[in-house]
C-alpha cells in the first residue's frame, strides 16, 4: 500500500511535523518527483507514487532526534515526548521504518535507506532509493544546492553527528556522486541544470 499526497500530509498532521520540517520534504518532493517522471519517461523502471510517497515522509520523524522540544507547543511535546522515551535511540529514518512499515512497507524501507549510515554502506538498491536519497543531498534546508555545497553543511553542521556514529562523511559523499552521475546519465540535463529545468517545468 502507497499513501498517496493528502495521506502523507494527514501523517505530518498526526505527528505534528514542523513547518521547517514540512517545507524541506516538499522541496525534496518536488525535485524527487522531477527526477522520477524523467527516468521514467525514458524507460527506467521507476515507481513514481512511491517516490512520491517516500519524499514526502522521508523527514516525517526527523523532531524525534532533536536535542530539545524547547520553544514546542504543549500540544507538540505531548506527540513528540512519548516517541522521544521509546525511539530516541534511533535514527529518525529506522523510526519511521518501525512505525510505517506495518501499513506502507514499501516506503518504509525506502526511507530507512536514505539515511548516512545506510548511505555509508550502500545499503540502497532501488531507483526508489537513489532518486530519494540524491533529491534529500541536494535540498539544505529548502533551497537546491549543490551536491559540495549540501556536503560542506553537512560536515560543519553535523560533525558531532559523524565523530559519534564512526561514519566518514567523505565516503558517503562519494557514494552520492555516484548516484548522481547514474541517474542523469540517463537524462539529457546536467546535474547543475537542475534548479532550471524544474522551474521551466513549472512555468
Amino acid at each position: 500500500m502507497i499513501p498517496n499526497t493528502e495521506e502523507c500530509f494527514n501523517l505530518m498532521d498526526k505527528y505534528r511535523v514542523p513547518v521547517g520540517v514540512r517545507k524541506h520534504c516538499q522541496m525534496v518532493n518536488k525535485v524527487a518527483m522531477f527526477l522520477a517522471k524523467k527516468l521514467r519517461a525514458v524507460g527506467v523502471d521507476i515507481d513514481v507514487n512511491l517516490v512520491n510517497a517516500a519524499s514526502l515522509l522521508h523527514d516525517v520523524f526527523r523532531m524525534v532526534n532533536f536535542y530539545t522540544f524547547e520553544g514546542a507547543d504543549r500540544e507538540d511535546k505531548e506527540v513528540w515526548q512519548p516517541l522521544k522515551e521509546q525511539y530516541g535511540h534511533l535514527g529518525h529514518e529506522e523510526i519511521a521504518y518501525e512505525l510505517l512499515k506495518n501499513h506502507y512497507l514499501k516506503v518504509a524501507e525506502i526511507i530507512s535507506r536514505h539515511g548516512p549510515k545506510a548511505v555509508t554502506q550502500g545499503t540502497f538498491k532501488t531507483w526508489e532509493d537513489k532518486v530519494v536519497l540524491y533529491a534529500d543531498r541536494r535540498i539544505m534546508h529548502t533551497k537546491l544546492v549543490t551536491l559540495e555545497e549540501r556536503y560542506e553543511d553537512i560536515e560543519l553542521r553535523h560533525i558531532d553527528y559523524y565523530e559519534q556514529t564512526g561514519l566518514d562523511p567523505k565516503l558517503e559523499r562519494k557514494r552520492v556522486q555516484r548516484i548522481e552521475r547514474n541517474i542523469f546519465s540517463n537524462l539529457k540535463i546536467k546535474p547543475g541544470d537542475l534548479k532550471e529545468e524544474i522551474h521551466k517545468q513549472n512555468e
